[in-house]
């Protein structure tokens, strides 16, 4: 079973990368991404709480044509939201991938829908760019 090796992992001290924008799973929370409701996944709470691991935002960001530059960000670590539930561990996590989605818009795709709101179904895009 996969969450069963992705716990086993981690409980031996191995990393684990999970996506933190994409629910392709259709199993997380709805909650703002960018000031509207979409929905976000629930697997970094969820592995964070089980396994007591750490959570290490980390981002590959594209420096020009033949470099990439990993960054991470302070981690989280399990004294900082044992007493969270998943969705609030993922309402902590937001706000660092918007930053880097607002320094870093070009290096963000997507290619489905995203949002689900009124917005969106009109077609107007979200300001997700540099300043805004």
């Amino acid at each position: 079973n996969t969450i069963r090796n992705c716990l086993s992992s981690l409980k031996e001290g191995d990393l684990l990368a999970l996506l933190g924008d994409r629910d392709f799973a259709k199993s997380g929370y709805k909650l703002n991404f960018f000031s509207h409701k979409t929905n976000v996944p629930r697997g970094v709470g969820y592995f964070a709480l089980k396994s007591k691991a750490c959570i290490i935002p980390g981002f590959l960001i594209r420096e020009n044509k033949y470099y990439y530059n990993f960054r991470f960000e302070e981690p989280l670590c399990y004294e900082d939201f044992k007493n969270l539930s998943e969705e609030e561990i993922m309402i902590k996590c937001i706000p660092i991938m918007e930053r880097y989605i607002r320094k870093y818009p070009d290096q963000w795709y997507i290619f489905t829908k995203f949002w689900d709101d009124a917005q969106a179904e009109r077609g107007e895009e979200k300001e997700v760019g540099r300043g805004k």
